[in-house]
């Protein structure tokens, strides 16, 4: 009986080698396939305000309460408003996300904060927005102005200009993802809820279009932390 040759025992030593890497290659795929888009939790997406951004994710719940801890510092430029999240120290201030001129979430976004400034009434000056853009200052500053006007959120608070690494960093701060999908730009949807102190006090996700629920959910957060509430 002849020996099979040297060569032709690697070669089927090779092949062996080959099927089984892609039987594990496949059964670690299909696993990642059968396994549901794990949560973020509250502490993954704002501990700290730092995020872990691991996908395939899901949000954790809108008005999720936050742990306190002092929000990251904010210096930028202000249109319409103070650039730094100290000057607004003493007011319940809201810090969230937008692109000047955006379409779809960024429009939700802004609607449930100006609904929800309108139904605090008279409370409103004691409530600051610092609303800080995505996309850095790409616009000239009478087009950001007009656009901060336009959203009817007012004062006190400002939009919040930068440039790219600045913008970066906060976004980084605050557990912001940003990305492009069919040309537009995408990014968390987050509503931080501040204390007088600067502190954390609740994560709203908000969403397009704007729920009433979403919108009444907000109210009574901002009004537990009125100073005339505490």
């Amino acid at each position: 009986m002849k020996r099979p040759r040297p060569w032709k025992r690697i070669g089927v030593g090779l092949w062996l080698a080959a099927l089984i890497w892609a039987a594990v290659l496949l059964g670690i795929h299909m696993r990642g396939l059968a396994s549901p888009p794990r949560v973020l939790s509250v502490q993954e997406l704002a501990n700290g305000f730092a995020a872990s951004t691991i996908a395939p994710v899901r949000l954790p719940p809108s008005g999720a309460p936050l742990s306190g801890v002092p929000a990251p510092a904010i210096r930028l430029t202000g249109i319409g408003g103070l650039g730094s999240l100290a000057a607004y120290r003493g007011k319940v201030t809201l810090v969230t996300f937008v692109e000047p001129g955006c379409h779809g979430g960024c429009e939700g976004t802004v609607s449930v904060i100006r609904q929800a400034l309108a139904a605090l009434r008279e409370k409103r000056p004691q409530v600051a927005v610092l609303a800080v853009s995505v996309a850095g200052a790409g616009l000239s500053r009478s087009k950001l102005a007009a656009w901060w006007e336009k959203t009817g959120i007012g004062g006190p608070g400002a939009l919040l200009v930068g440039s790219r690494r600045q913008i970066r960093e906060v976004l980084k701060a605050y557990g912001i993802t940003v990305g492009t999908v069919n040309g537009h730009l995408q990014w968390t949807p987050a509503l931080y809820v501040l204390n007088g102190r600067g502190q954390g006090e609740r994560l709203f996700i908000t969403h397009s279009p704007a729920g009433s629920s979403q919108v009444m959910s907000l109210v009574r957060a901002v009004r537990l932390w009125l100073p005339s509430a505490r």
